[in-house]
Parts: structure tokens; C-alpha cells; sequence
């Protein structure tokens, strides 16, 4: 036995049966379906890769981060089988108070949600021997204009230490509200180092950097 009804509208929960058949996708959705129609994902993850020419040094654009880190720039380390790679300092050891440097530029994805939450979340921590004083790390993001002009610094959040042997996640709020998809990001990182015990060789490093946007789908 079979109905044939032009509108059915269930307000609560229904169990079938038997088979049920649905029109092809594109009687359901002659558009498609809308993008905000989908579930919100506040965690997406988008990685970037820790690679030369990815990221540059801070002040100078067109030109990559080297090996070893010299000045206050951080440096690009990783020997395959061994070490994966990461941005370093160099040897930091009764340094005093320093800064370190890298920056890239980002996109925010086409199923980015208008002005939803926005954090970068970086894996960080010391190599050998932990800053007598302290180490930070934290970053500047500003929006690019699209005009060779950028935005003020929209980051949020504070420096957050990373002075631990054990490496962790830091996340760094981004306040999203003048942010949409298609968007482009100019991202600096800084690792604020202080050191003046000199307990021996120590080296502070970002094993890896996500953007963790509020996505559609």
C-alpha cells in the first residue's frame, strides 16, 4: 500500500520501517545546500607547515627564515629521522632579555563563519635547559587591507609561558569581529626569552603551528 502527499512536516520523532526513497540530490537541492544551513565546527584545524619560504623573517618579507636562527630572528631546524622540523632559537643561555621572530600570512578558508572564534595554538616549550627567568611566546596578527596597507593588531590574548621541558599547546585568542572568509592574515610570532642563570645549552622552539577557526561543515 501506498500515499502520495505533497507536504509532510514531522515535529517529532519518527521511526520507518521499511524502505524509504528520496529524490535525487538535485530535486532536493536544486542551489545545493546552504553553506549556513551545515553544522558550526569551532575547532577546525588548519595547519602551516613549518617550511622555508612559508615563513619569512619579520621585518623583511622576501626572506625566508634561515639555519641556524641569528639576530632576533627564530630559525628553521629539523634533520629527517631525527628531528621533525621547527622553529628555534639559538643558543639562549645567559642571554638576558631577548626577542624572536617569524612571520607568514594565512587565508582564512571560504567556509570560514563571519566574526567566529579565531585562535592560533602553537606546540612549544625548551630544549635542554628552561629560561632561569622566563619564556613567552605570543604574536601580532593583522588583517591585510588588499592595498599594501594592514589593520591594527587584532590578537586578544596575552604572552603565555612555554618555559617547561614538557612540550604543550599555547593558544593565543584572535578577536574575529571585523574577520570573514576569504580574509588574509599577516601572523608574526614572537618568542620572548629571559635568561640570566646560564644553567647550560638551551634552546626554546615551536614544534608546530595550527589555526583553529569556527568553520561551517
Amino acid at each position: 500500500m501506498g500515499a502520495t502527499v505533497d507536504t509532510l512536516t514531522v515535529t517529532g520523532a519518527s521511526v520507518f520501517s521499511g524502505a524509504v526513497s528520496l529524490p535525487s540530490s538535485a530535486a532536493l537541492y536544486t542551489n545545493g545546500i546552504p553553506q549556513a544551513a551545515l553544522a558550526e565546527n569551532t575547532t577546525q584545524r588548519f595547519g602551516i607547515p613549518i617550511v622555508p619560504g612559508l615563513w619569512t623573517k619579520h621585518d623583511e618579507a622576501y626572506t625566508p627564515l634561515t639555519n641556524p636562527s641569528a639576530n632576533d630572528d627564530l630559525g628553521i631546524y629539523g634533520v629527517f629521522g631525527t628531528t621533525s622540523p621547527y622553529l628555534g632559537t639559538y643558543d639562549i643561555g645567559g642571554g638576558g632579555s631577548l626577542p624572536f621572530y617569524a612571520r607568514t600570512v594565512w587565508q582564512l578558508p571560504q567556509n570560514y563563519v563571519a566574526a567566529g572564534a579565531l585562535s592560533i595554538a602553537v606546540n612549544a616549550g625548551m630544549l635542554t635547559t628552561v629560561c632561569s627567568v622566563s619564556c613567552t611566546v605570543d604574536a601580532v596578527v593583522q588583517k591585510l587591507d588588499l592595498d599594501t596597507t594592514v589593520a591594527a593588531d587584532i590578537v586578544s590574548g596575552s604572552a603565555v609561558s612555554m618555559n617547561s621541558l614538557t612540550f604543550g599547546e599555547k593558544t593565543i585568542a584572535i578577536n574575529p569581529a571585523t574577520l570573514s572568509a576569504g580574509d588574509w592574515l599577516d601572523i608574526r610570532l614572537l618568542i620572548q626569552v629571559n635568561d640570566a642563570g646560564d644553567a647550560g645549552v638551551m634552546y626554546a622552539a615551536i614544534a608546530s603551528v595550527d589555526m583553529l577557526a569556527t568553520t561551517y561543515g
